[in-house]
């Protein structure tokens, strides 16, 4: 998911950053420091994030994001547990479940049970985003 999640960021900008936060997770730094599109690998490790529970990753995720314009995740459970809780705050609105970028601050969404989609503008400074993983293909 996360080469999904990387995909959906190179529509965004070609500078690509990652957090690997884990216990023991060097090795999965070393995978995504591979992946072409990923520019910068922060890895973060603690037993704390080893169970990835989002009351101790999002403190994290909001202390790295003040360097940061766009915050991106799968729309999984992982991501809707902790992305809610990173957009709140950081005071902005989540755009979520999107399946196509179309600029640094457009997005499109499904609504009704996908019989529709939304296209968002985002105008807030920090952009909170889960992507859909099966509407970008993984990155190379």
């Amino acid at each position: 998911m996360t080469l999904n999640a990387i995909n959906a960021a190179s529509k965004i900008d070609s500078d690509i950053h990652v957090l690997v936060a884990g216990n023991k997770c060097e090795s999965v730094s070393k995978e995504v420091a591979a992946v072409p599109l990923v520019k910068k690998v922060l890895q973060s490790e603690s037993a704390n994030y080893e169970n990835y529970l989002a009351e101790n990753l999002t403190p994290l995720i909001v202390k790295l994001a003040e360097k940061y314009t766009h915050i991106i995740a799968s729309a999984n459970t992982f991501g809707k547990n902790f992305m809610p809780r990173v957009a709140a705050l950081l005071d902005t609105s989540q755009v979520s479940d999107i399946i196509k970028v179309n600029g640094p601050d457009t997005f499109v969404r499904p609504i009704y049970a996908g019989n529709a989609f939304a296209t968002i503008k985002s105008n807030d400074k920090k952009k909170c985003i889960t992507i859909r993983p099966t509407s970008f293909d993984p990155a190379p």
